[in-house]
């Protein structure tokens, strides 16, 4: 993202400018609208607004520095939300972060993770020709329905988010998807 505004006139309106370079077309697409009411509420209205952003994670100890370029929402001010699953990393699909603008174009610097997404996080091992049936793309869409998030990573990775209250047996689903008797 190349740039955020925010700003109020006397009326009490927001307006809203969003300014975002699309890195494989080298184009700036930019989107601005403006909102009546108190600027908490309006900006849960925008927060379905994705984007592709690198996430820079200092160096810590131990750990060396480490990006991350995905889809990201942005919350707010410097806050964001991970949208994107992924198997290890300081942040995890659903958290809400803190970040620092960057000398880079379309990154910002990882600063603190504000809100966890308390969602539970398993991962499968499935055959490679799985996910070409159709149930378990309707499982993967019921995955999503349900609140949560699921992908298959590097042939037959499958990385699934779901609530904590949720009580969906991926475990079973997917032993009935391969044909496997309890």
């Amino acid at each position: 993202m190349d740039g955020y505004a925010v700003t109020q006139d006397l009326a009490s309106r927001w307006s809203y400018t969003f300014f975002h370079r699309n890195p494989d077309k080298g184009v700036t697409d930019g989107l601005s609208f403006c909102l009546l009411g108190s600027r908490d509420s309006t900006m849960d209205q925008i927060k379905t607004e994705k984007h592709y952003l690198t996430v820079i994670f200092p160096a810590q100890r131990w750990l060396p520095e480490f990006r991350m370029t995905t889809i990201f929402t942005p919350m707010g001010g410097n806050l964001y939300r991970l949208d994107d699953g992924n198997l290890c990393g300081r942040i995890s699909f659903g958290d809400v972060f803190e970040v620092l603008p960057a000398d880079q174009k379309d990154a910002v610097v990882f600063q603190r993770r504000v809100k966890r997404a308390g969602l539970k996080r398993a991962c499968y091992v499935i055959p490679h020709d799985m996910v070409e049936r159709t149930r378990f793309v309707e499982l993967m869409k019921r995955i999503e329905g349900l609140g949560g998030f699921a992908a298959v990573d590097f042939n037959g990775l499958f990385l699934v988010f779901l609530p904590k209250t949720c009580d969906l047996d991926v475990n079973l689903e997917l032993h009935r998807i391969g044909g496997i008797p309890n």
